[in-house]
């Protein structure tokens, strides 16, 4: 099944050997006898080949033929014929409608064929109105004379006629000839392609040969209906393939139906000289296969290239070279795998037929993939291989669109494979970095969040429990075989802050990702970051309008929504450290699963319900549970037994110690100290002196607050329920062992004999009071310009937050000092003395020293 064996050469045959041979062949198809005599006389006027100025003339006489009508008369009936219009040929006049009459009862039936007629007529200048009057004169009496055939070719529009002088020859023509004219397109498909195979190739020389490589293909098409468009399983398709052999009827299809539409385009002209290079490239090669079909276009033929490039623009060169050309991202493809290489490119002929298919001004862009294997798989040939070939070049080529099913290339980058190839360009960094955002802006400003901290120094100690988002670099193993990189950065913030040893190490939970979903959400946030910079930025593409804006932006979307989605999904390990032996400093993680959430920012949320679920964080305590664990590491410490414990000493274990309950605040503390005195837990003091226990509380309701504004400052002492009773003179409840007569210590080494009343002040057993620091802290920072808002923010959470817990009663002043050898202006000092009085500062220039001294009161107290 080649083609070459079943034709003879393409056609060199020209002039009337070849006009001869063409009737001879239409006159076999339509079952006459080909060597019959003809009967009626032939004129061919060509309108290109003619013209008012030739110096051509009748063999017999001499008379000259530079005019349509005598070279008609000439080539109908010779001398004789040309005697007739002779008068007005000579003299370069139109002949009357009379002499056309007699012209046409003298040489009897006659077909008369005038072509490029238009082109004639725009290179006759003055003659231009002769043309006119003979070529109306003609078409009357052609329609008075039977046995007259008249054929005018006119140009499809004003684009193939040739300037302002063709249009109006175009326009006017039309009119002569639209009262009597009955219009016939011979160029339809159907027939159009017998137009072009008679004038490219001889005739068939083995017509079994053509017939057994047809009827493959038509069973081909039949046997796989579904690979393909469901009119090439249908008989008549058969017969279409026979009559275009050796060009497969989906190339005429594509150039009459789609290539056709645009202006420039010229129906018959166009197709012959896209072929015609074609065929003689094929022909050249010497490839063999069986049909040329759209996969066959040899693209890289610069004359064949050109003739696409001049309908389109030049642009298109970079579409042409991806598609058929080496070294190429097509040709790339097909020397990845052996198997596309077997079957002549799969890419490459995949990227030919889609190219055909391509036409810009079609309504529908494209053509879909049953119509692309129509153009490229060969009798014997699988199609999954084409299939393969075909998803490979998606989202490969720069050029390549598809879209609802359907393939074509445009003369703009591919967006999609822009933002595959940004993607590919990204570092690792930047794209760890947006996640790190996406989590900031999910999370939002939350003092009990810390988000992807650099390093332990980066971590303040605190008062409260923060939940510590690890960076996407520390995640936790997917397999069993990974490192746990999270379980190392946890466990280093929570015993170190830079290069000192943390001391609230009770204040942390920790949530991270597992390695699986941080890789996909690094690919998710590379397609954001891809197309956000197609969209704006440096790199942003320009003049995007249109579908391409339209895609760009809807990607862009698409892409944030899938980072929030990837984002919830990624941080769901939920880990909370624990301290199995309290005589030992070694810490574990427990692990648990956070259920996926959708909402933004309901991350952290969702992982704190999962602590407190699994009560690794307490956000209520009960009294008698606060009582139990006083009793077991305090009341009752071992040789170290007490009596008291100031409220903020136990806060500071609370949050020292990771085998301790771990209290979401201070404010889960206090609530159940207020509840516990209430309900004689323990007893409550302001303070101790020498002469005892200050505003003492034990088992009674509570008329005011317990912690009100001075205990804010001071929140007091927690008195043991043993020494509450002793200052309340109250007996101890039955399951309790009752305390030394003496009110000292269990060991005997109690000195006090208190015997308070439970009003007043009553003297308990001697202790030892907590030892205690500075009474007065002074923190002093000189900066110079200007302070930034994290100094601030650090200057809140490390300093003044830790001085109000202890109960320390914080003033914050700010004062401005601004030197200036030569003095400052006056319009400056007056401008800071008005701007001061509006900041509530106090003016203080030194005259004397040169200084300008701005103190403030105190602008806070806490």
């Amino acid at each position: 099944m080649n083609h070459a064996g079943a034709l003879l050469n393409p056609s060199s045959q020209a002039g009337p050997q070849r006009t001869s041979a063409e009737l001879g062949e239409i006159m076999r198809e339509a079952g006459l006898e080909s060597d019959a005599e003809f009967q009626a006389s032939v004129a061919v006027l060509d309108g290109t080949h003619l013209s008012p100025t030739d110096t051509t003339a009748t063999e017999e006489k001499g008379d000259p033929l530079n005019t349509l009508w005598g070279q008609m008369a000439y080539q109908l009936g010779g001398q004789d014929a040309y005697e007739i219009v002779g008068p007005a040929s000579r003299k370069g006049v139109a002949p009357g409608g009379a002499q056309l009459d007699e012209l046409f009862k003298y040489v009897g039936p006659c077909v008369v064929l005038i072509d490029e007629l238009v082109a004639y007529v725009r290179n006759a200048g003055a003659a231009q109105d002769n043309i006119y009057t003979f070529v109306q004169a003609l078409t009357q009496a052609a329609r008075r004379n039977d046995g007259v055939v008249l054929v005018i070719t006119l140009p499809d529009s004003h684009a193939e006629a040739g300037g302002v002088g063709g249009a109006e020859a175009l326009e006017r023509l039309e009119r002569l000839l639209g009262r009597i004219e009955a219009v016939w397109k011979p160029l339809e498909v159907n027939e159009a392609f017998e137009v072009v195979r008679r004038r490219l190739f001889d005739e068939v020389a083995d017509y079994a040969e053509r017939d057994r490589t047809c009827e493959a293909f038509a069973a081909m098409y039949s046997r796989s209906h579904s690979d393909f468009p469901r009119e090439a399983a249908e008989q008549r398709y058969l017969d279409r393939l026979k009559a275009c052999y050796p060009i497969h009827p989906e190339i005429f299809d594509r150039l009459y139906e789609d290539w056709s539409s645009i202006q420039r385009f010229q129906r018959t002209r166009g197709v012959l000289r896209m072929l015609a290079v074609c065929v003689s490239r094929i022909y050249l090669d010497d490839d063999r296969q069986p049909l040329i079909q759209p996969a066959s276009l040899p693209l890289s033929d610069p004359a064949l290239a050109d003739e696409f490039v001049k309908l389109l623009s030049e642009q298109w060169q970079s579409v042409l070279s991806e598609v058929d050309s080496d070294d190429s991202r097509t040709d790339d493809i097909d020397q990845g795998l052996q198997r596309f290489a077997d079957v002549g490119g799969a890419a490459r002929r995949i990227a030919r037929t889609i190219f055909l298919g391509s036409a810009p001004s079609g309504a529908v862009k494209g053509i879909d993939e049953r119509r692309i294997r129509l153009g490229v798989v060969q009798p014997g040939q699988g199609v999954s291989v084409y299939n393969e070939a075909l998803g490979r070049m998606s989202g490969g080529l720069y050029y390549l669109y598809a879209s609802e099913g359907r393939h074509y290339f445009h003369a703009e980058e591919n967006l999609n494979k822009v933002a595959a190839d940004r993607r590919d360009g990204l570092h690792a960094s930047e794209v760890d970095a947006r996640i790190v955002h996406e989590l900031q802006e999910a999370v939002g400003r939350r003092s009990d969040v810390l988000v992807c901290p650099r390093d332990t120094a980066d971590v303040p100690e605190a008062q409260h429990v923060r939940l510590v988002i690890l960076p996407p670099d520390a995640s936790r193993p997917t397999r069993a075989t990974e490192h746990d990189d999270a379980n190392d950065l946890a466990l280093e913030i929570l015993q170190q802050r830079g290069d000192a040893a943390r001391v609230r190490r009770n204040t942390f939970l920790f949530l991270a990702a597992r390695r699986d979903e941080i890789r996909d959400l690094r690919n998710k946030v590379s397609d954001y970051l891809a197309w956000h910079s197609i969209v704006s930025g440096a790199a942003s593409i320009e003049n995007l309008s249109g579908d391409r804006r339209t895609q760009a932006h809807g990607s862009l979307r698409d892409a944030e929504r899938a980072v929030r989605g990837a984002l919830v999904q990624a941080y769901r390990q939920a880990l909370a450290p624990v301290q199995d032996d309290p005589q030992r400093a070694e810490y574990r993680l427990s692990v648990a699963e956070v259920n996926a959430v959708d909402a933004d920012g309901a991350i952290v949320d969702a992982a704190f319900r999962r602590f407190r679920d699994d009560e690794t964080l307490v956000e209520t305590i009960s009294p008698t549970a606060l009582a139990s664990l006083l009793r077991q590491y305090v009341w009752r410490n071992g040789a170290n037994p007490r009596d008291h414990i100031s409220v903020d000493a136990l806060w500071d274990m609370l949050t020292s110690n990771v085998y301790m309950h771990r209290l979401r605040n201070r404010t889960v503390l206090d609530r159940a100290i207020a509840q516990g005195v209430s309900e004689g837990a323990f007893g409550h003091a302001s303070g101790y002196q020498a002469d005892g226990y200050q505003n003492f509380r034990f088992g009674e309701p509570q008329n005011e607050p317990l912690f009100g504004a001075v205990a804010e400052r001071d929140p007091g002492l927690l008195v043991s329920p043993e020494m509450a009773r002793l200052v309340k003179d109250e007996p101890p409840p039955p399951d309790v062992e009752p305390a030394p007569p003496d009110g000292g210590n269990t060991d005997g080494t109690g000195t006090g004999t208190g015997t308070g009343t439970g009003t007043g002040v009553v003297t308990p057993p001697v202790v030892d009071p907590p030892p205690r620091g500075p009474r007065r802290i002074v923190a002093v920072k000189s900066i110079q310009d200007a302070i930034s808002l994290d100094d601030i923010d650090r200057l809140r959470d490390d300093i003044i937050e830790n001085l109000r817990h202890d109960g320390g009663r914080v003033t914050i002043e700010i004062k401005v000092i601004a030197e200036n050898p030569d003095g400052f202006s006056e319009g400056t000092a007056r401008a800071v003395r008005e701007n001061s009085s509006q900041l509530g500062l106090q003016y203080q220039p030194d005259d004397q020293g040169g200084d300008l001294f701005v103190p403030s009161s105190p602008v806070r107290e806490t």
